[in-house]
């Protein structure tokens, strides 16, 4: 039960975690205009994928997509998050995100994973008022709506996105809500001695994710040529 239910608030919360990650503005030796090109062009599959309310719900709508082609097998599943375990559909013991952009500085990677572990600590001591099933004012398939679009702005501006919030529907830009959510988890960090892997968020937040720095420099005159040589001679160097 508590899987779901972290399925539920992580797909509602995934497109904070993809503003922070966001690094794939070039596609083909162009700027896109987006600062994660990856979310935005790759398919979903399938199309549709509901709030699952339970594992029954999961594991049941596995089975009609298998059987309806719309998957081609257990692993052609691809979405914001998704549950996994020994034997999809039905022993399950892990909650994936896959939203996120290729994270190159390791203290970032390790600051966004230790912020989602976080998240559902929080959510396992906060599960009446955090569970969106029992804490949002929209239905299950109004917040899928709301989710899909957080994450396609996101995909467009990142961490300057303009977002819904899954509770109650007031417009909140995605910085804010990364700064928001920080303060929730602070007790939370300090009870499980992770406060100071957090600290690469809020240098993310200040100086922007690696979309914004690349995108800046493109701005300013340099090629994406010089940009991208220039990246992997920094991380050659880590």
């Amino acid at each position: 039960e508590k899987l779901f239910i972290s399925l539920r608030l992580i797909r509602c919360e995934a497109s904070l975690f993809l503003a922070l990650s966001a690094s794939s503005p070039f596609l083909n030796g162009k700027y896109t205009g987006n600062h994660s090109q990856r979310w935005i062009q790759f398919p979903k599959t399938p199309e549709k994928v509901p709030f699952f309310k339970d594992h029954n719900h999961y594991a049941n709508w596995i089975e009609h997509n298998l059987h309806e082609k719309e998957m081609q097998n257990i692993r052609h599943f691809w979405s914001s998050v998704r549950p996994n375990g020994p034997k999809r559909p039905y022993q399950l013991d892990r909650l994936e995100l896959r939203i996120c952009d290729f994270v190159a500085d390791i203290d970032h990677l390790i600051a966004i994973t230790a912020l989602l572990e976080l998240r559902v600590l929080y959510l396992f001591d906060n599960i009446d008022s955090l569970d969106p099933l029992k804490s949002s004012k929209f239905s299950l398939n109004q917040l899928e709506k709301i989710a899909n679009n957080n994450e396609y702005i996101v995909s467009k501006n990142s961490l300057n996105g303009e977002l819904i919030h899954w509770q109650n529907g007031q417009k909140v830009i995605c910085k804010e809500w990364i700064q928001n959510l920080l303060k929730d988890l602070e007790k939370t960090a300090i009870k499980y001695e992770m406060e100071d892997l957090l600290i690469p968020i809020e240098k993310i937040l200040d100086e922007g994710n690696q979309s914004m720095k690349w995108i800046e420099k493109y701005k300013k005159g340099l090629s994406i040529e010089e940009i991208i040589n220039s990246e992997i001679r920094n991380m050659d160097r880590k």
